[in-house]
C-alpha cells in the first residue's frame, strides 16, 4: 500500500490487527474479525521499531512469541532456526541487539513475526531508517521468505521503487475519506533480482504508480 504522508497507510495496518477500531463500518481479515485472526495467530506484524529486548540474544528474541504461547524448548528450536535462516541472519543467533546493525535488527524482528507461521504478515516500513544500498540487501531476503508457503504480505514501503520491486499488486490510497483509489498489478517476473531495479519494465510500472499517487493527491493535477 502506498500513499503520501497522512494518507492512513499505517492506520490501515493497525485496523487489520484490531489494535485500532473503526467508529463505523467493519474490517474483515482472513474471513473474520481482526481479533479472531490475531487470537488464532494468523496475523503477525513487523513495525518500524524492531522493539528487540536488549538483554536477550537473537535466538531468544525470535523465540519470544513461542515462549508466550507456551511452546516447549524442543518445539521452539527448529521453528526459530528456520525463521532466522529465512531472513538471512544465520550465524548471528547468539548476538545481542547492541551488536547488530539497524538493518539486522529489523530482519530479526521480521524473523520473530514469522515464528507463529502467520497467514498474513503486516509490515509497516520496517526498513525506513536504513540507506538505499542497505535497503537493497534487506529487500532480497524479504522476497525469499515471501515466496515460501502461502504467506500473504501487506507492506507499507518507503518509496515507489520499493513498492514496484517487492509487490505483485500496488494499492494506491487517497484520503477524505481514506480509501483505495487504484490497484496496479506490477507484472514483474519472479524471482526478482537487484538488476531489475535498472530495467525499463520496472520504470514503466513505477511511472504508473507515481501518476496514480499524483491523482490521489490532486485529481486535477496536470502531468
Amino acid at each position: 500500500m502506498v500513499g503520501p504522508s497522512g494518507y492512513r497507510t499505517s492506520t490501515a495496518l493497525r485496523l487489520a490487527t484490531g489494535v485500532l477500531r473503526l467508529k463505523s463500518g467493519h474490517v474483515t481479515v482472513l474471513g473474520g474479525a481482526p481479533n479472531r485472526a490475531r487470537s488464532a495467530r494468523q496475523i503477525a506484524v513487523a513495525f518500524q521499531d524492531p522493539a528487540l529486548l536488549p538483554w536477550r540474544t537473537v535466538r531468544q528474541n525470535v523465540a519470544l512469541p513461542l515462549e508466550v504461547a507456551g511452546a516447549r524448548p524442543a518445539e521452539r528450536h527448529d521453528i526459530v532456526a528456520d525463521a532466522i535462516s529465512r531472513v538471512g541472519c544465520a550465524g548471528f543467533e547468539e548476538n545481542r541487539p547492541g551488536q547488530l546493525s539497524g538493518g539486522m535488527k529489523r530482519r530479526v524482528a521480521t524473523a520473530r513475526a514469522l515464528t507463529t507461521s502467520p497467514k498474513l504478515l503486516l509490515m509497516d516500513d520496517p526498513f525506513s531508517a536504513v540507506d538505499e544500498l542497505t535497503r537493497d540487501r534487506l529487500d532480497l531476503p524479504q522476497l525469499g521468505f515471501w515466496s515460501k508457503g502461502d504467506l500473504v504480505v501487506a507492506f507499507v514501503p518507503h518509496s515507489i521503487e520499493e513498492v514496484v520491486f517487492l509487490a505483485d499488486q500496488a494499492v494506491v490510497l487517497k484520503r477524505r475519506p481514506a480509501s483505495a483509489s487504484r490497484s496496479i498489478a506490477t507484472g514483474l517476473p519472479r524471482p526478482r533480482t537487484l538488476a531489475m531495479k535498472r530495467d525499463g519494465a520496472m520504470f514503466e510500472v513505477a511511472a504508473q504508480v507515481r501518476a496514480a499517487l499524483e491523482d490521489a493527491v490532486n485529481p486535477s493535477m496536470q502531468r
